[in-house]
């Protein structure tokens, strides 16, 4: 994968920051009823995003651990695997990697909603929801001083809706690796991200009427973990991926403006508290398999100071898993397909 923006700005330069925020707004979608799709797609894929550096330091990810601890379920640590950690490098675990790679936007830069301009369509789609996507575990990245690159690219534009209340979803392709060895892929990951037009809230009825169906799971679990996931812990994991997305921060703003009745959970967290907790079903039941990919989908809100329940179930005996989030009223609101293989 090509690095297509400078050293400089991955170095703290804000002004193609600054570049890409102002092409965001002023490249707004002109005709509100029509929509040239292959133009959008065309315009957005081409988009020049910058390269990320960071480094594989242990305080984001202790710091993640430390406020997940009272919500997730702790394993004990066996004679087995204490021995096996002094002869290992500590790792980073599956989908940990989120609190990496800060998005380099002055406050100047955020839109409206706290987000940052990067992958936004321009106006009147002003609004973003975290819609799903993809991981794959190739190599583990390993906690150090070795500097890390996060390349990404806007690999698809699709359109979804009829005239007037069309959803854009836009596909970000992501590839993190060594500095040092760009060509070996550490984590492969994809996000899609869904855009709405300013006007349609989901007090509207346009958009609550699909909000009365409850998806029920399709079978019973093999395991389930309740927690309520607080108000303090939005801010932490907020604070940790660099989001000033309003929906995870402002109440009064959720209710008025975007129409919940509470905060939103991050997709991306929702995601982090399933792995954790297949993580610790894997170590009670041999340690041997470990995730190697997962796959998934935000279906409905999951709410702040609300009990939300994950579950898991082994899918046959080739390595898959299906793991999910139900709400409080039994509906499933995450779902996701994960893979594992043995330690090598």
């Amino acid at each position: 994968m090509s690095r297509r923006v400078s050293e400089s700005f991955a170095n703290g330069d804000g002004s193609r920051m600054r570049e890409i925020s102002s092409q965001s707004s002023t490249e707004s979608i002109q005709d509100r009823s029509l929509i040239d799709v292959s133009h959008l797609a065309s315009q957005m894929t081409s988009r020049h995003l910058p390269t990320l550096h960071d480094y594989a330091y242990p305080t984001p990810f202790h710091l993640l651990s430390l406020s997940l601890s009272d919500f997730i379920p702790q394993t004990p640590i066996s004679s087995k695997s204490t021995t096996s950690s002094y002869l290992q490098k500590p790792t980073i675990p599956p989908s940990h990697h989120l609190v990496y790679f800060p998005p380099p936007t002055p406050i100047s830069s955020l839109l409206p909603d706290g987000t940052d301009p990067l992958h936004s369509p321009g106006g009147p789609f002003t609004r973003r929801m975290w819609a799903g996507g993809s991981m794959a575990f190739n190599n583990p990245l390993h906690i150090s001083e070795q500097r890390i690159t996060c390349d990404e690219h806007i690999s698809d534009v699709t359109v979804k809706g009829r005239p007037g209340e069309e959803k854009i979803f836009v596909q970000i392709s992501r590839q993190i690796s060594y500095s040092s060895n760009p060509y070996t892929s550490i984590i492969d990951e994809t996000r899609s991200l869904v855009f709405m037009r300013d006007h349609l809230l989901p007090s509207s009825p346009q958009s609550t009427s699909n909000r009365t169906k409850i998806l029920k799971p399709n079978h019973p679990p093999d395991y389930t973990h309740t927690l309520v996931p607080s108000a303090s812990l939005l801010f932490r994991f907020s604070a940790l991926t660099f989001n000033a997305h309003r929906i995870h921060l402002d109440k009064e703003y959720c209710r008025s403006i975007e129409g919940h009745r509470n905060l939103l959970v991050h997709g991306p967290m929702s995601v982090v508290l399933m792995l954790d907790c297949l993580r610790s079903e894997l170590k009670q039941k041999n340690g041997e398999e470990i995730i190697k990919g997962l796959e998934y989908r935000n279906i409905a809100p999951v709410y702040a100071e609300e009990e939300m329940m994950v579950c898991g179930r082994r899918k046959g005996e080739d390595g898959l898993w299906e793991v999910w989030v139900e709400g409080r009223d039994g509906g499933v609101k995450v779902r996701g397909i994960v893979k594992t293989g043995r330690k090598e």
